[in-house]
């Protein structure tokens, strides 16, 4: 081949692995190896590639591999070239950290090799230690893992059925500079409020689900959680007013009628009090009881009321009762959690709270106020709430004992305060999204439920499910059965994802019947309730599941009720409280052997694997020349656990965890993983 067509072919392969138009640089590279590539030419390639890169070019190595154009020893070399050049190497480059990994572990083989050589000659101990200072030396430790730390993916919002939703979930979150779950969550308790009690989702015979949610997003201050709530809630702001509206002129009417027929009642009594006639007073005690009879059975209705704030649990039973059973606590406060605490009557009251999302009765007949009965309440929950709020909660442990947080769907997004666009570049709220939503908002809102008893009590439409649909469901089902079990990763909070499924099912429920209305008419679609739950819906529910699980084990970590995190934690800070930089196993037994949980040595061996994952810990095993049981394992401590601990007087493994977070590493490139050489040194102390 001649000379330019080596050209040509080069710089093919160049433009095309520097365009930065795909994450890897190289969409075309199948083609160009098939065409053009043989060993001479991918030599001659590489070459020009070391020869001609400029400084500020990007190259993917990951690519140039996976395409053929350079073995592991030629990427080795590329890595180490520096001549001229500062090569930088794509973040995502995993195939980069292997090949570095693998150098260093090739050099601590060798340090190890030399020093086994050493101690068969028979070297001096100060000898082998120098070599073994030089393999300590080789050696960095991981930046370790907050102990509560559970990766939250990021996620699009392709997955939602309904297409007014999502431009309106979209639409705010662009418009407040806010993580998506945030606007997506608020959103959906109050599509949640507005189809509460008006129907239900029949899973199999015998067993149903309504549709008010339980939904609680941690965000910080500062976070726009207000723009959030108005723009979601006006529409069921609006539709409380008209409501109101048409009952304020009944309750007028009735209200003077009441007060006609009390001041006829108070001269009845009064004439049946002076007289003497036997049979007159007999004909007045009739039209008395009569009248009382009359007045007491006088039902007056209440203001309607949609959505409350921050109740007392017995003015909650109350709007519950005033209500048919419906009420929503929408809130961008917490102050409801320190109602139910008990901060002010220092006495848990979940009771009621808890009926109104199983969609029980509520009986409530205290001393000293009037009985309040209930029935099938569907009390929904759309909160905001401040992190720490929840951290500072008396009886914080009530929620998970009596049953609340598990009925929660849980959010604890990422804050994007200190990321935000503003000014001009702030994006403009998109009115007609807005109005999309809240013609939507007020269909559902129009909604009836199947019918109306004498009592005035609702009875709900029942929603089955297709074939396909139930199948997607219990496909779920079974997996989160399995990860409830022994071994699963829900094994720690089985209160919550036990309940996970019959959430998914309301929220399959929502999303259909959501999905049935027309924003541009605000109209649904005639045989809506005779419409079954199809696949999409179902997935979109199941979707957000998946998208909530790692959310609600970071809320649980930051209750500090995982068993497993907590045991962890306090292990670790009687570690640190020792001082010393390596300690052995029998030493923190003797630390922390008053704990309950903590009867033998051997009940260390799972709380040190977890903190050993996570690297703030090395267990050294070692071995006896002699005869007789080995030393007890040695615990060393991460280095820089140790520094954050005396430079900062950090006592509280929070806020050391808190901290790591904002400590500079060295990079993951650079970084290998422990090889259990630290028994070496144990050779020579």
């Amino acid at each position: 081949m001649s000379k330019i067509a080596y050209d040509s072919v080069e710089k093919r392969i160049i433009a095309t692995v520097l365009d930065d138009r795909s994450p890897f640089g190289f969409d075309n590279f199948n083609e160009l190896k098939s065409e053009h590539f043989d060993l001479e030419i991918t030599k001659k390639a590489f070459e020009w590639i070391k020869n001609q890169l400029d400084t500020d070019d990007k190259i993917s190595l990951l690519t140039l591999q996976s395409a053929g154009v350079l073995n592991d020893n030629q990427m080795e070399q590329l890595i180490d070239f520096k001549e001229g050049m500062q090569l930088k190497l794509m973040s995502n480059n995993d195939l980069v950290d292997k090949l570095k990994e693998r150098r260093k572990i090739r050099d601590r083989e060798d340090l190890k090799n030399k020093i086994s050589k050493m101690i068969d000659e028979g070297k001096s101990s100060e000898e082998i230690a120098s070599v073994v200072e030089v393999l300590e030396n080789s050696k960095v430790w991981e930046k370790p893992i907050p102990i509560v730390n559970h990766n939250i993916p990021e996620f699009d919002l392709d997955f939602l059925n309904i297409d007014y939703f999502r431009d309106m979930v979209e639409n705010v979150s662009e418009f407040t500079q806010t993580p998506k779950l945030m606007p997506l969550l608020i959103g959906l308790a109050s599509l949640a409020t507005a189809l509460a009690k008006k129907a239900v989702v029949q899973i199999k015979t015998g067993y149903q689900e309504p549709l008010n949610l339980f939904i609680v997003v941690f965000m910080g201050p500062a976070n726009r959680k207000s723009s959030i709530y108005q723009l979601f809630i006006k529409p069921i702001e609006e539709k409380q007013e008209q409501l109101r509206e048409e009952v304020k002129v009944e309750r007028r009417h009735l209200n003077k009628k009441k007060n006609i027929l009390e001041e006829q009642l108070s001269k009845l009594e009064k004439a049946a009090a002076s007289t003497t006639d036997t049979n007159k007073q007999r004909e007045l005690f009739e039209k008395v009881y009569a009248l009382s009879d009359e007045i007491e059975e006088m039902e007056i209705p209440t203001l309607p009321k949609l959505i409350a704030s921050n109740v007392t649990p017995e003015q909650m039973n109350i709007l519950l009762e005033e209500n048919k059973g419906r009420l929503a606590i929408l809130s961008d406060e917490g102050g409801i959690f320190k109602i139910l605490s008990g901060q002010y009557s220092r006495v848990t009251n979940l009771e009621g709270f808890n009926k109104g999302w199983d969609g029980g009765n509520i009986t409530d007949d205290r001393v000293g106020r009037s009985s309040v009965n209930v029935k099938n309440a569907a009390l929904t929950l759309g909160l905001a709430v401040q992190p720490i709020i929840f951290e500072d909660l008396q009886n914080k442990r009530a929620f998970r004992q009596e049953g609340a947080i598990g009925r929660m769907l849980l959010g604890f997004p990422k804050s994007k305060i200190g990321h935000r666009k503003v000014g001009f570049n702030a994006p403009e709220l998109d009115q007609l999204v807005v109005n999309n939503y809240k013609r939507a908002m007020h269909g559902l809102l129009n909604m009836q439920p199947m019918q109306v008893d004498n009592s005035g009590e609702w009875i709900p439409h029942v929603i089955k499910m297709t074939r396909e649909a139930k199948e997607i469901f219990y496909n779920f089902e079974e997996d989160i059965e399995r990860r409830m079990g022994p071994e699963g990763d829900l094994n720690n909070m089985v209160d919550w994802a036990g309940k996970l499924k019959g959430n998914l099912a309301r929220v399959a429920g929502i999303f259909h019947l959501a999905s049935k209305i027309n924003p541009k008419t605000g109209q649904a679609s005639q045989d809506i309730w005779q419409q079954k739950i199809e696949p999409d819906s179902m997935n979109a529910a199941i979707e957000l599941g998946k998208i909530l699980i790692p959310h609600a084990k970071k809320v649980y970590g930051l209750l500090e009720i995982d068993p497993e995190v907590e045991l962890a934690k306090y292990v670790l800070e009687r570690i640190l409280s020792s001082g010393e930089e390596k300690i052995t196993k029998r030493d923190v037994y003797r630390l922390v052997e008053k704990k309950k949980e903590i009867k033998k040595v051997k009940d260390l061996d799972k709380i040190l694997a977890f903190l050993e994952e996570r690297y703030y810990l090395k267990v050294i095993k070692r071995e006896n020349n002699k005869p007789g049981r080995n030393p007890s394992p040695l615990i060393k401590l991460n280095p820089e656990i140790i520094k954050l601990t005396s430079s900062d007087n950090i006592d509280n493994i929070d806020k050391i965890t808190n901290k790591i977070n904002n400590v500079d590493y060295v990079d993951n490139v650079d970084t290998i993983k422990d090889l259990e050489f630290d028994d070496l040194r144990e050779v020579v102390i």
